[in-house]
């Protein structure tokens, strides 16, 4: 089981890379391809895990590699086609719903391979198809999940590629490559590197966070000044939330530091260039018009004030060698300075755009309960 959220992505290579790899596959310049259905969430839920397409068929005499599969039990048809350089290499996907015939709306489309590999095909799916997977899957996976409403699909399809480094052991990539993708692209390039260790996850959590930053501040020259000073004070702001919440989950572990603490500190530093570069993105242009927004964000916010309140503020069960007075100091410490900044992002949302508001007041209670959910 996983958590899940939305899109659909389809992971491919650069030209470069798919002679190199044909070198090892014997398909020329068209190495194998994988293909899986991916369910995402907006929210927390629990999902079945991928659901696997047919293995790739290479069609030599017409230079190209396919796969063909149905969307689950759907009479929906996919279809993808690997070609080779024309001038460079392309993935083109088609999507037929077979009741009619027709292709759904936006197919068949063809994007080129960029340095990363990984390009991202959105499917639009309709809601009576989408409960229909989606209740399937439930019952599949006899678990609870979310609304249906609010879960989307993406089909991803991978082809091996090697990510270089620098000097520095720093990922070489193409940001604009990189931020076409979804949120998963972390997990996805930590795979590419062969490293789904907290090492790799963090060297491509890096990439992914820097080129966040990177965009957010050259977006940020656009905007007037009033504005950019809001967004690095809310840039700061949220940077004071999630160290509560590790403090808490420590006490409750008896002062003990444990390795999954670290993937959610990678979280955290995902969740805040995030935000910030969605927040510029919004006030840049036109916020989306969502009539719950600003309730949405009063309950967001009030939550956080209950996570703060459940926290765990004393050191329980501890062995030896745990300094229980400097947990505790360091616990209130980190509430305070929360609390306050809490209490200022509260202030600053009532300033902005309802969508813009929701989405702070979300990703603060996210902040705060970060650690929590890797427990």
């Amino acid at each position: 089981m996983r958590i899940a959220r939305v899109l659909i992505l389809f992971v491919l290579l650069t030209p470069k890379v798919l002679l190199i790899a044909a070198e090892n596959t014997g398909g020329g310049s068209l190495p194998e391809i994988k293909a899986t259905v991916r369910f995402h969430i907006d929210g927390n839920g629990n999902l079945p895990d991928e659901i696997p397409l047919p293995a790739s068929t290479l069609l030599p005499e017409k230079q190209r590699r396919v796969i063909e599969g149905n969307l689950g039990r759907l009479p929906i048809r996919i279809y993808v086609r690997e070609t080779p350089n024309q001038p460079s290499a392309t993935m083109e996907v088609n999507i037929v719903d077979t009741r009619t015939g027709l292709a759904l709306a936006g197919y068949p489309a063809r994007q080129e391979v960029g340095q990363l590999g990984m390009l991202s095909f959105a499917i639009p799916i309709n809601a009576a198809d989408l409960n229909t997977l989606v209740r399937a899957a439930q019952q599949t996976a006899k678990v609870k999940i979310g609304r249906v409403d609010r879960v989307s699909l993406h089909i991803d399809i991978d082809l091996p590629v090697k990510v270089e480094t620098n000097p520095d052991g720093d990922l070489i990539v193409d940001c604009d490559d990189l931020l076409r993708q979804d949120d998963l692209v972390v997990p996805d390039l930590a795979e590419k590197l062969n490293d789904t260790s907290t090492v790799g996850t963090r060297l491509a959590a890096q990439a992914y966070v820097d080129c966040l930053d990177h965009q957010t501040d050259a977006l940020s020259n656009q905007l007037k000044p009033d504005n950019k000073a809001i967004v690095q004070r809310i840039r700061s702001l949220l940077s004071d939330l999630a160290p509560v919440g590790f403090d808490s989950v420590l006490n409750e572990n008896g002062g003990t530091y444990f390795s999954m603490l670290a993937l959610a500190d990678i979280g955290v530093d995902i969740r805040q260039a995030q935000t910030v570069n969605q927040l510029v993105k919004q006030l840049t242009g036109r916020p989306p018009a969502e009539s719950t927004a600003r309730k949405d964000a009063q309950d967001a916010f009030a939550s956080c004030w209950t996570a703060l309140k459940h926290l765990v503020p004393d050191p329980e069960n501890t062995g030896e060698g745990v300094d229980v007075a400097d947990l505790k100091r360091r616990f209130q410490s980190d509430l305070a300075t929360a609390e306050g900044s809490l209490k200022a992002l509260q202030e600053i949302s009532a300033k902005l755009p309802d969508a813009s508001a929701a989405l702070l007041a979300k990703s603060a209670l996210a902040l705060l309960t970060m650690a929590q959910a890797y427990e």
